[in-house]
Protein backbone atom coordinates (compact mmCIF):
# COMPACT_ATOMS: atom_id res chain seq x y z
CA UNK A 1 0.00 0.00 0.00
CA UNK A 2 1.45 3.34 -1.10
CA UNK A 3 2.22 5.90 1.59
CA UNK A 4 0.51 9.24 1.09
CA UNK A 5 2.70 12.27 0.51
CA UNK A 6 2.43 15.55 2.38
CA UNK A 7 0.55 17.29 -0.42
CA UNK A 8 -1.95 14.44 -0.70
CA UNK A 9 -2.60 14.46 3.04
CA UNK A 10 -3.10 18.23 2.97
CA UNK A 11 -5.50 17.84 0.04
CA UNK A 12 -7.52 15.22 1.93
CA UNK A 13 -7.71 17.51 4.96
CA UNK A 14 -9.02 20.39 2.86
CA UNK A 15 -11.68 18.14 1.29
CA UNK A 16 -12.78 16.77 4.66
CA UNK A 17 -12.91 20.28 6.05
CA UNK A 18 -15.18 21.32 3.18
CA UNK A 19 -17.51 18.35 3.71
CA UNK A 20 -17.77 19.00 7.44
CA UNK A 21 -18.25 22.73 6.89
CA UNK A 22 -21.03 22.05 4.39
CA UNK A 23 -22.85 19.83 6.88
CA UNK A 24 -22.43 22.38 9.66
CA UNK A 25 -23.70 25.22 7.48
CA UNK A 26 -26.72 23.21 6.35
CA UNK A 27 -27.68 22.60 9.99
CA UNK A 28 -27.19 26.29 10.81
CA UNK A 29 -29.60 27.24 8.05
CA UNK A 30 -32.38 24.89 9.17
CA UNK A 31 -35.39 27.16 9.75
CA UNK A 32 -37.02 24.88 12.30
CA UNK A 33 -33.83 24.31 14.30
CA UNK A 34 -33.19 28.04 14.36
CA UNK A 35 -36.69 28.98 15.49
CA UNK A 36 -36.78 26.23 18.16
CA UNK A 37 -33.46 27.54 19.46
CA UNK A 38 -34.81 31.10 19.47
CA UNK A 39 -37.88 30.08 21.49
CA UNK A 40 -35.62 28.35 24.04
CA UNK A 41 -33.31 31.37 24.27
CA UNK A 42 -36.33 33.64 24.75
CA UNK A 43 -37.78 31.52 27.54
CA UNK A 44 -34.44 31.27 29.37
CA UNK A 45 -33.94 35.03 28.99
CA UNK A 46 -37.37 35.84 30.38
CA UNK A 47 -36.63 33.62 33.40
CA UNK A 48 -33.38 35.53 33.92
CA UNK A 49 -35.27 38.81 33.83
CA UNK A 50 -37.72 37.52 36.45
CA UNK A 51 -34.76 36.45 38.63
CA UNK A 52 -33.25 39.92 38.36
CA UNK A 53 -30.49 39.09 35.88
CA UNK A 54 -31.53 41.99 33.67
CA UNK A 55 -28.36 42.26 31.62
CA UNK A 56 -28.25 38.59 30.62
CA UNK A 57 -32.00 38.54 30.11
CA UNK A 58 -32.09 41.54 27.77
CA UNK A 59 -29.02 40.32 25.88
CA UNK A 60 -30.78 37.01 25.22
CA UNK A 61 -34.03 38.64 24.11
CA UNK A 62 -32.09 40.97 21.79
CA UNK A 63 -30.22 38.02 20.31
CA UNK A 64 -33.50 36.19 19.70
CA UNK A 65 -35.00 39.28 18.06
CA UNK A 66 -32.00 39.66 15.73
CA UNK A 67 -31.93 35.99 14.81
CA UNK A 68 -35.56 35.09 14.18
CA UNK A 69 -37.05 35.29 10.71
CA UNK A 70 -40.54 35.41 12.20
CA UNK A 71 -42.13 38.88 12.41
CA UNK A 72 -44.60 37.42 14.93
CA UNK A 73 -41.82 36.46 17.35
CA UNK A 74 -40.14 39.86 16.87
CA UNK A 75 -43.33 41.66 17.84
CA UNK A 76 -43.77 39.42 20.90
CA UNK A 77 -40.25 40.22 22.13
CA UNK A 78 -40.24 43.97 21.52
CA UNK A 79 -42.25 45.04 24.60
CA UNK A 80 -39.64 43.31 26.78
CA UNK A 81 -36.88 45.24 24.99
CA UNK A 82 -38.70 48.57 25.31
CA UNK A 83 -39.35 48.10 29.05
CA UNK A 84 -35.80 47.13 29.91
CA UNK A 85 -33.42 48.76 27.44
CA UNK A 86 -33.22 51.95 29.50
CA UNK A 87 -32.04 50.03 32.55
CA UNK A 88 -29.46 47.89 30.77
CA UNK A 89 -27.90 49.55 27.72
CA UNK A 90 -27.49 53.12 28.89
CA UNK A 91 -24.48 52.89 31.19
CA UNK A 92 -21.03 52.86 29.57
CA UNK A 93 -17.59 53.61 30.90
CA UNK A 94 -14.88 55.81 29.42
CA UNK A 95 -12.24 53.68 27.74
CA UNK A 96 -8.83 55.02 26.70
CA UNK A 97 -8.42 52.15 24.23
CA UNK A 98 -11.70 53.17 22.55
CA UNK A 99 -10.39 56.69 22.08
CA UNK A 100 -7.16 55.40 20.58
CA UNK A 101 -9.02 53.27 18.04
CA UNK A 102 -11.55 55.96 17.20
CA UNK A 103 -8.90 58.63 16.57
CA UNK A 104 -7.48 56.48 13.77
CA UNK A 105 -10.80 56.79 11.94
CA UNK A 106 -11.40 60.54 12.15
CA UNK A 107 -11.98 61.68 8.59
CA UNK A 108 -12.44 58.06 7.54
CA UNK A 109 -15.13 55.95 9.20
CA UNK A 110 -16.16 59.04 11.13
CA UNK A 111 -16.67 61.77 8.57
CA UNK A 112 -17.88 65.32 9.13
CA UNK A 113 -20.44 66.18 6.43
CA UNK A 114 -21.11 69.63 7.83
CA UNK A 115 -19.00 71.64 10.22
CA UNK A 116 -20.67 73.26 13.24
CA UNK A 117 -20.99 76.99 13.71
CA UNK A 118 -20.64 76.97 17.47
CA UNK A 119 -23.53 78.42 19.33
CA UNK A 120 -25.49 78.90 16.11
CA UNK A 121 -25.74 75.87 13.84
CA UNK A 122 -25.09 72.18 14.39
CA UNK A 123 -22.81 70.14 12.17
CA UNK A 124 -23.42 66.59 10.96
CA UNK A 125 -21.14 63.64 11.76
CA UNK A 126 -21.54 60.43 9.76
CA UNK A 127 -20.39 57.12 11.29
CA UNK A 128 -19.88 54.01 9.16
CA UNK A 129 -19.68 50.38 10.36
CA UNK A 130 -21.34 48.91 13.43
CA UNK A 131 -18.05 48.18 15.17
CA UNK A 132 -17.53 51.94 15.52
CA UNK A 133 -20.78 52.51 17.41
CA UNK A 134 -19.84 51.07 20.79
CA UNK A 135 -16.61 53.11 20.78
CA UNK A 136 -18.37 56.48 20.45
CA UNK A 137 -19.88 56.80 23.96
CA UNK A 138 -16.70 55.30 25.44
CA UNK A 139 -14.44 57.86 23.79
CA UNK A 140 -16.52 61.03 23.42
CA UNK A 141 -18.14 63.42 25.85
CA UNK A 142 -21.55 62.80 24.31
CA UNK A 143 -23.11 65.92 25.82
CA UNK A 144 -20.58 68.18 24.12
CA UNK A 145 -20.59 66.18 20.88
CA UNK A 146 -24.38 66.23 20.49
CA UNK A 147 -24.47 69.93 21.34
CA UNK A 148 -22.41 70.61 18.22
CA UNK A 149 -23.26 67.69 15.92
CA UNK A 150 -26.14 65.61 14.67
CA UNK A 151 -25.16 61.96 14.40
CA UNK A 152 -25.92 59.68 11.44
CA UNK A 153 -25.20 55.96 11.87
CA UNK A 154 -24.72 53.48 9.02
CA UNK A 155 -24.88 49.95 10.49
CA UNK A 156 -23.05 47.25 8.59
CA UNK A 157 -25.39 44.35 9.35
CA UNK A 158 -29.12 43.72 9.49
CA UNK A 159 -30.63 43.14 12.95
CA UNK A 160 -30.83 46.44 14.84
CA UNK A 161 -31.99 45.02 18.19
CA UNK A 162 -28.42 45.39 19.31
CA UNK A 163 -26.76 47.08 22.26
CA UNK A 164 -24.42 49.11 20.06
CA UNK A 165 -27.44 50.79 18.45
CA UNK A 166 -29.95 50.74 21.32
CA UNK A 167 -27.50 52.50 23.62
CA UNK A 168 -28.13 55.71 21.69
CA UNK A 169 -31.76 55.77 22.87
CA UNK A 170 -30.52 57.32 26.13
CA UNK A 171 -29.94 60.70 24.48
CA UNK A 172 -32.57 63.38 23.90
CA UNK A 173 -31.21 64.43 20.50
CA UNK A 174 -32.45 62.82 17.30
CA UNK A 175 -29.93 60.31 15.92
CA UNK A 176 -30.41 59.21 12.32
CA UNK A 177 -29.92 55.55 11.41
CA UNK A 178 -29.68 54.14 7.89
CA UNK A 179 -32.16 51.26 7.73
CA UNK A 180 -32.41 49.74 4.27
CA UNK A 181 -33.94 46.49 5.58
CA UNK A 182 -37.67 46.95 6.10
CA UNK A 183 -37.82 44.89 9.32
CA UNK A 184 -35.11 47.07 10.91
CA UNK A 185 -36.81 50.25 9.71
CA UNK A 186 -40.12 49.10 11.19
CA UNK A 187 -38.47 48.04 14.46
CA UNK A 188 -36.89 51.46 14.99
CA UNK A 189 -40.18 53.18 14.23
CA UNK A 190 -42.02 50.99 16.73
CA UNK A 191 -39.47 51.90 19.41
CA UNK A 192 -40.75 55.50 19.26
CA UNK A 193 -37.38 56.68 20.52
CA UNK A 194 -34.93 59.34 19.37
CA UNK A 195 -33.56 56.93 16.73
CA UNK A 196 -34.81 58.13 13.35
CA UNK A 197 -34.73 55.40 10.67
CA UNK A 198 -34.05 56.40 7.07
CA UNK A 199 -34.45 54.02 4.13
CA UNK A 200 -30.87 53.81 2.92
CA UNK A 201 -27.87 51.60 3.55
CA UNK A 202 -24.26 51.05 2.49
CA UNK A 203 -25.32 50.15 -1.04
CA UNK A 204 -27.02 53.50 -1.64
CA UNK A 205 -23.85 55.61 -1.61
CA UNK A 206 -22.07 54.47 -4.78
CA UNK A 207 -20.02 57.00 -6.75
CA UNK A 208 -21.37 56.64 -10.31
CA UNK A 209 -18.14 58.05 -11.80
CA UNK A 210 -16.34 54.83 -10.88
CA UNK A 211 -18.76 52.69 -12.89
CA UNK A 212 -18.74 53.96 -16.45
CA UNK A 213 -18.11 50.58 -18.08
CA UNK A 214 -21.09 49.25 -19.99
CA UNK A 215 -20.10 46.18 -21.99
CA UNK A 216 -22.84 44.90 -24.37
CA UNK A 217 -24.49 41.83 -22.87
CA UNK A 218 -23.45 39.64 -25.81
CA UNK A 219 -19.81 40.62 -25.29
CA UNK A 220 -19.52 39.74 -21.63
CA UNK A 221 -17.17 36.97 -20.61
CA UNK A 222 -18.99 35.52 -17.58
CA UNK A 223 -22.60 34.47 -17.22
CA UNK A 224 -22.75 34.85 -13.44
CA UNK A 225 -20.94 36.91 -10.84
CA UNK A 226 -20.70 36.35 -7.11
CA UNK A 227 -18.83 39.07 -5.20
CA UNK A 228 -18.50 37.87 -1.61
CA UNK A 229 -15.83 36.76 0.85
CA UNK A 230 -15.15 33.02 1.14
CA UNK A 231 -17.02 32.56 4.44
CA UNK A 232 -19.74 29.93 4.73
CA UNK A 233 -22.42 32.56 5.31
CA UNK A 234 -22.12 33.73 1.71
CA UNK A 235 -23.30 30.25 0.60
CA UNK A 236 -21.10 29.54 -2.41
CA UNK A 237 -22.23 25.95 -2.11
CA UNK A 238 -25.68 27.03 -3.36
CA UNK A 239 -24.07 28.41 -6.51
CA UNK A 240 -21.96 25.28 -7.09
CA UNK A 241 -24.99 23.04 -6.60
CA UNK A 242 -26.95 25.28 -8.94
CA UNK A 243 -24.33 25.02 -11.70
CA UNK A 244 -25.05 21.29 -12.01
CA UNK A 245 -28.56 22.23 -13.20
CA UNK A 246 -27.35 24.79 -15.75
CA UNK A 247 -25.63 24.19 -19.11
CA UNK A 248 -22.00 23.05 -18.62
CA UNK A 249 -20.73 26.04 -20.60
CA UNK A 250 -22.05 28.44 -17.92
CA UNK A 251 -19.11 30.52 -16.69
CA UNK A 252 -18.85 32.16 -13.27
CA UNK A 253 -16.61 34.89 -11.84
CA UNK A 254 -16.00 34.74 -8.09
CA UNK A 255 -14.62 37.91 -6.48
CA UNK A 256 -13.71 37.71 -2.81
CA UNK A 257 -11.12 37.19 -0.12
CA UNK A 258 -10.34 34.74 2.72
CA UNK A 259 -12.71 34.89 5.69
CA UNK A 260 -13.05 33.09 9.00
CA UNK A 261 -10.24 30.66 8.16
CA UNK A 262 -11.58 29.78 4.70
CA UNK A 263 -9.08 30.27 1.90
CA UNK A 264 -9.25 29.96 -1.87
CA UNK A 265 -8.20 26.32 -1.71
CA UNK A 266 -11.21 25.61 0.53
CA UNK A 267 -13.50 27.25 -1.99
CA UNK A 268 -11.98 25.24 -4.84
CA UNK A 269 -12.31 22.02 -2.84
CA UNK A 270 -16.01 22.73 -2.44
CA UNK A 271 -16.35 23.43 -6.17
CA UNK A 272 -14.57 20.15 -6.89
CA UNK A 273 -17.02 18.31 -4.64
CA UNK A 274 -19.82 19.53 -6.89
CA UNK A 275 -17.78 18.91 -10.04
CA UNK A 276 -17.84 22.51 -11.31
CA UNK A 277 -14.19 23.59 -11.00
CA UNK A 278 -13.79 24.21 -14.71
CA UNK A 279 -16.74 26.61 -14.75
CA UNK A 280 -15.41 29.10 -12.19
CA UNK A 281 -12.70 31.76 -12.24
CA UNK A 282 -11.53 33.08 -8.86
CA UNK A 283 -10.35 36.66 -8.28
CA UNK A 284 -8.95 36.97 -4.75
CA UNK A 285 -8.31 40.29 -2.99
CA UNK A 286 -8.28 42.37 -6.16
CA UNK A 287 -8.32 46.18 -6.23
CA UNK A 288 -11.58 48.11 -6.31
CA UNK A 289 -10.80 49.22 -9.87
CA UNK A 290 -10.38 45.58 -10.87
CA UNK A 291 -13.67 44.69 -9.16
CA UNK A 292 -15.40 47.20 -11.43
CA UNK A 293 -13.74 45.77 -14.54
CA UNK A 294 -14.68 42.18 -13.69
CA UNK A 295 -18.24 43.15 -12.74
CA UNK A 296 -18.75 44.83 -16.11
CA UNK A 297 -17.77 41.57 -17.83
CA UNK A 298 -20.63 39.63 -16.20
CA UNK A 299 -24.23 39.12 -17.31
CA UNK A 300 -25.96 38.59 -13.95
CA UNK A 301 -24.92 39.35 -10.37
CA UNK A 302 -26.01 36.93 -7.62
CA UNK A 303 -26.65 37.41 -3.91
CA UNK A 304 -27.19 34.05 -2.22
CA UNK A 305 -26.73 34.86 1.46
CA UNK A 306 -29.66 34.69 3.85
CA UNK A 307 -28.65 37.75 5.88
CA UNK A 308 -26.53 40.79 5.03
CA UNK A 309 -26.12 44.45 5.56
CA UNK A 310 -27.24 46.63 2.65
CA UNK A 311 -25.09 44.67 0.20
CA UNK A 312 -22.91 46.96 -1.91
CA UNK A 313 -21.91 44.38 -4.53
CA UNK A 314 -25.45 44.29 -5.94
CA UNK A 315 -25.50 48.06 -6.32
CA UNK A 316 -22.12 47.95 -8.04
CA UNK A 317 -23.58 45.48 -10.51
CA UNK A 318 -26.43 47.86 -11.24
CA UNK A 319 -24.05 50.75 -11.91
CA UNK A 320 -22.18 48.49 -14.37
CA UNK A 321 -25.56 47.86 -16.04
CA UNK A 322 -25.54 44.26 -14.81
CA UNK A 323 -28.96 43.02 -13.61
CA UNK A 324 -29.08 41.07 -10.36
CA UNK A 325 -30.82 38.14 -8.73
CA UNK A 326 -31.38 38.33 -4.97
CA UNK A 327 -32.85 35.51 -2.91
CA UNK A 328 -36.39 36.10 -1.72
CA UNK A 329 -35.22 34.62 1.60
CA UNK A 330 -32.53 37.30 2.04
CA UNK A 331 -32.69 39.77 4.92
CA UNK A 332 -30.53 42.85 4.55
CA UNK A 333 -32.10 45.72 2.66
CA UNK A 334 -30.86 45.25 -0.89
CA UNK A 335 -34.25 43.95 -2.04
CA UNK A 336 -35.68 47.48 -1.94
CA UNK A 337 -33.51 48.23 -5.00
CA UNK A 338 -34.55 45.20 -7.06
CA UNK A 339 -37.36 45.80 -9.52
CA UNK A 340 -38.35 45.14 -13.13
CA UNK A 341 -35.52 47.35 -14.38
CA UNK A 342 -32.72 46.11 -12.11
CA UNK A 343 -33.30 42.36 -11.73
CA UNK A 344 -35.39 39.75 -9.95
CA UNK A 345 -36.13 38.57 -6.41
CA UNK A 346 -36.21 34.78 -6.59
CA UNK A 347 -37.00 31.94 -4.15
CA UNK A 348 -34.01 29.63 -3.84
CA UNK A 349 -35.88 26.66 -5.25
CA UNK A 350 -36.45 28.58 -8.51
CA UNK A 351 -32.91 29.87 -9.04
CA UNK A 352 -31.96 27.65 -11.97
CA UNK A 353 -35.07 28.41 -14.03
CA UNK A 354 -34.94 32.13 -13.26
CA UNK A 355 -31.28 32.40 -14.26
CA UNK A 356 -32.01 30.67 -17.55
CA UNK A 357 -34.96 33.03 -18.05
CA UNK A 358 -32.86 36.16 -17.40
CA UNK A 359 -29.90 35.10 -19.54
CA UNK A 360 -32.21 35.15 -22.57
CA UNK A 361 -33.73 38.55 -21.72
CA UNK A 362 -30.78 40.68 -20.59
CA UNK A 363 -31.61 43.55 -22.93
CA UNK A 364 -34.95 44.07 -21.17
CA UNK A 365 -33.15 45.41 -18.07
CA UNK A 366 -31.68 48.90 -17.55
CA UNK A 367 -30.20 48.80 -14.04
CA UNK A 368 -27.64 51.57 -14.50
CA UNK A 369 -30.16 54.23 -15.44
CA UNK A 370 -32.43 53.28 -12.55
CA UNK A 371 -29.49 53.32 -10.13
CA UNK A 372 -28.34 56.74 -11.36
CA UNK A 373 -31.82 58.13 -10.79
CA UNK A 374 -32.47 56.53 -7.40
CA UNK A 375 -29.49 55.28 -5.36
CA UNK A 376 -26.30 57.12 -6.32
CA UNK A 377 -24.41 58.95 -3.58
CA UNK A 378 -25.74 62.22 -5.02
CA UNK A 379 -29.37 61.12 -4.71
CA UNK A 380 -29.00 59.60 -1.23
CA UNK A 381 -27.09 62.63 0.02
CA UNK A 382 -29.88 64.89 -1.16
CA UNK A 383 -32.45 62.75 0.70
CA UNK A 384 -30.41 62.85 3.92
CA UNK A 385 -29.76 66.58 3.58
CA UNK A 386 -33.44 67.42 3.09
CA UNK A 387 -34.51 65.33 6.09
CA UNK A 388 -31.99 66.83 8.50
CA UNK A 389 -32.58 70.33 7.15
CA UNK A 390 -36.34 69.92 7.59
CA UNK A 391 -35.90 68.74 11.20
CA UNK A 392 -33.54 71.64 11.96
CA UNK A 393 -35.91 74.25 10.54
CA UNK A 394 -38.88 72.72 12.43
CA UNK A 395 -36.82 73.01 15.63
CA UNK A 396 -36.21 76.69 14.92
CA UNK A 397 -32.52 76.19 14.18
CA UNK A 398 -30.68 77.98 11.38
CA UNK A 399 -29.59 76.11 8.23
CA UNK A 400 -27.09 78.05 6.15
CA UNK A 401 -25.04 75.24 4.64
CA UNK A 402 -25.92 71.88 3.09
CA UNK A 403 -24.13 68.57 3.70
CA UNK A 404 -21.04 67.58 1.77
CA UNK A 405 -21.71 64.56 -0.45
CA UNK A 406 -20.01 61.40 0.75
CA UNK A 407 -19.56 58.06 -0.99
CA UNK A 408 -18.65 54.48 -0.05
CA UNK A 409 -15.74 53.44 -2.26
CA UNK A 410 -15.59 51.12 -0.37
CA UNK A 411 -14.74 53.18 2.76
CA UNK A 412 -16.13 56.64 3.48
CA UNK A 413 -14.76 59.50 1.41
CA UNK A 414 -15.92 62.82 0.03
CA UNK A 415 -17.38 62.94 -3.46
CA UNK A 416 -15.70 66.31 -4.04
CA UNK A 417 -12.05 66.58 -3.02
CA UNK A 418 -12.61 70.24 -2.20
CA UNK A 419 -14.82 69.14 0.68
CA UNK A 420 -11.95 67.03 2.00
CA UNK A 421 -9.80 70.15 2.24
CA UNK A 422 -12.62 72.35 3.53
CA UNK A 423 -13.62 69.95 6.31
CA UNK A 424 -10.18 68.60 7.21
CA UNK A 425 -9.94 70.76 10.34
CA UNK A 426 -13.43 69.71 11.50
CA UNK A 427 -12.42 66.06 11.23
CA UNK A 428 -9.16 66.54 13.11
CA UNK A 429 -10.94 68.68 15.73
CA UNK A 430 -13.14 65.73 16.70
CA UNK A 431 -10.39 64.91 19.17
CA UNK A 432 -11.56 67.90 21.24
CA UNK A 433 -14.73 65.99 22.10
CA UNK A 434 -12.82 63.01 23.46
CA UNK A 435 -12.58 62.37 27.19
Amino acid sequence: MRDLGGHEIADIRVKLKSRFGLLKQTLKESFYLIEIGIVLISLISIIRLVLGEKRKGVDGIAQAHRSTRSSFIKRLLEPVIVRNVGHVYQCVHVDAAARSILEQHFGKRLLVLKGPLRGREKGVLYVMFSEMFHLIPRAFDMGRLLKDYRLVLEPSWAGYCNEDILHFTKYDDAIYVGAAESSDYDFLRRLESNLVPLRFGAGDWIDPRLFVLDVPSNGRKYDLLMNAHWGWGKRHYVLFRLLRKLPPETKVALIGFPWDGRKTRDLLALAEYYGVNDQITVFESVSYERVVQITAQCKIGLLLSLKEGANRAMTECMFCNVPVIVLAENIGGVKKNVNDRTGRIVPERQLASEIAFMLHRLDSYSPRQWALNNISCLVTSRILNERIKSDAVKAGEPWTQDLAVKTNAPELKYFDERDASRLQKCNSDLVRYCV
